[in-house]
């Protein structure tokens, strides 16, 4: 959180004090933070088994990132390191727990996790190294992004957040400083779920102190939230929607937010973003919306409504019984019954016959044996003819086995994104739902389709070199007129 006393600096979750003021919030027992330098030295010292460290990326409030190399192999990685509080042992299972989850995540634009542990003073874990830098970086170089260029960020980041919230993983401190954005142009989130389980439990709010009769009594200093935080305070994808709308503001206007943005009228919103067509400064102002029941259902539909599409609304089902309201998406399925029932219903059905067979199979036998009494049975024996039989074929010459070619290129990856989501075709073949990443290619023509009801078809031809990576991350589908 930022500092309440100078609201300039933030309150890291692990020494629990202001770094600019030495501020310490009531009821929190403040822990020294290491320097750069000595947390430096921690780092080489009790990681020197596991890992050479070559450069050091950079710090954040408590906090070392390096550029490293396994000692098993000689691929660059990246290390972040965070200091290991002597009095919370109960963070040791949930840093677990949490690096476990993210490490099971799969897509193009979340970045890979790959290894974790803790040494004495020392949470580590460690990344693919991607080389770029971050989106606080890009903006603070190149300054404020157009509509185009932002959406076509901000779709990538929505992508990669819906499929970990379709995974029940919330990243719970998106920033543009947990954004990646590489040469190509790709982006990737980094630090999900880590920073919010390493928090330290709120502290008890205590009552306000008694003042005499007549004295006027002394306000608490509010408690500044930061501006990419939701009121609620809850790890919910809808949290993650409202710090993405923080961080689309940010790539329209090139500059940080000072402040939350929740009670923003929508004519404040045009004031700051004059060039921006109406719909996007709506569709922001919703997914800054206090209550969470006023935002979109999910990011892509917040992503949809940038572009100009019409967010799907959700269906309103309201329980005779109680004033539960029911809110389901209206491109839900019903699950299909478990596999157990099907094959209980299909042997319901199967092995009645079955019994029935076996128990007429004498009677059966007897009507189909030749000359067993039955003048309306055909004798399936063959009659005599007076042509000669045809010889039967006789074996073909084993033929010598079809070569291997020699030497088989290797195949192309193809890594496919569009905005909204759509059904991938490769030479007519269905893949599955975009985004798809690491499909491979044989080196030559393919044709790539994207296919979405009430939009109109993505096509194009291209031409996979050996090895080669494709990469079609720009794709915009148009809904029909």
């Amino acid at each position: 959180m930022i500092c309440p006393n100078c609201g300039s600096a933030e309150i890291s979750p692990l020494v629990n004090r202001c770094e600019l003021c030495g501020f310490v919030p009531e009821g929190v027992v403040a822990v020294e933070a290491p320097h750069s330098e000595v947390i430096d030295d921690l780092a080489r010292q009790e990681l020197a088994e596991q890992f050479r460290l070559d450069t050091f990326l950079g710090r954040g409030a408590a906090t070392a990132v390096y550029v490293a190399r396994a000692e098993h192999s000689n691929r660059p990685i990246v290390v972040k390191v965070l200091p290991r509080p002597a009095d919370r042992a109960d963070l040791d299972e949930r840093f677990r727990r949490a690096i476990e989850a993210v490490a099971a995540l799969e897509h193009p634009h979340i970045v890979p996790v790959f290894d974790s542990g803790c040494t004495d003073h020392l949470y580590w874990y460690s990344m693919e190294h991607i080389s770029g830098r971050s989106l606080r970086n890009f903006l603070l170089q190149r300054g404020a992004m157009d509509l185009k260029g932002c959406l076509r960020v901000i779709s990538q980041i929505a992508s990669g957040l819906d499929y970990a919230h379709r995974r029940g993983i919330v990243h719970g401190a998106l920033k543009p400083e947990n954004i990646l954005v590489d040469g190509d142009g790709w982006v990737h989130l980094c630090d999900l779920l880590v920073t919010r389980v390493l928090e330290p439990p709120a502290p008890p709010v205590r009552p306000p102190e008694p003042v005499a009769e007549g004295e006027p009594a002394v306000p608490r200093p509010a408690v500044a939230r930061p501006p990419y935080a939701a009121p609620e305070d809850l790890w919910t994808p809808s949290a993650d929607q409202y710090a993405l709308a923080v961080v689309v503001i940010e790539c329209l206007t090139g500059g940080p937010v000072g402040e939350p943005l929740d009670n923003t009228t929508e004519a404040q919103l045009r004031a700051s973003l004059p060039d921006v067509p109406r719909h996007v400064v709506q569709a922001i102002q919703r997914a800054l919306s206090p209550k969470p029941m006023d935002r979109f259902t999910g990011v892509l539909d917040f992503v949809a409504s940038l572009q100009g599409h019409a967010a799907p609304a959700p269906e309103v089902r309201a329980s005779s019984r109680s004033s539960t309201v029911v809110l389901r998406q209206t491109d839900w399925k019903p699950p299909t019954a478990p596999l157990r029932w099907r094959l209980l219903k299909i042997g319901a059905v199967v092995v009645p016959l079955l019994l029935i067979v076996l128990w007429q199979r004498p009677r059966i036998a007897r009507l189909f044996r030749p000359g067993s009494g039955h003048p309306e049975l055909v004798s399936l024996q063959p009659l005599p003819s007076a042509t000669p039989r045809t010889p039967p074929p006789q074996p073909r010459p084993n033929l010598p086995a079809k070569p291997s070619l020699p030497g088989m290129d290797e195949p192309a990856r193809l890594f496919v994104n569009a905005s909204p989501w759509g059904q991938l075709y490769v030479d007519g073949q269905l893949v599955g739902n975009t985004p798809r990443a690491n499909i491979m290619l044989l080196s030559g023509p393919h044709v790539i389709r994207v296919l979405r009801e009430g939009y109109q078809p993505y096509e194009k031809m291209i031409s996979a070199q050996p090895g080669e990576l494709v990469r079609l991350t720009d794709i915009v589908l148009v809904p029909h007129q």
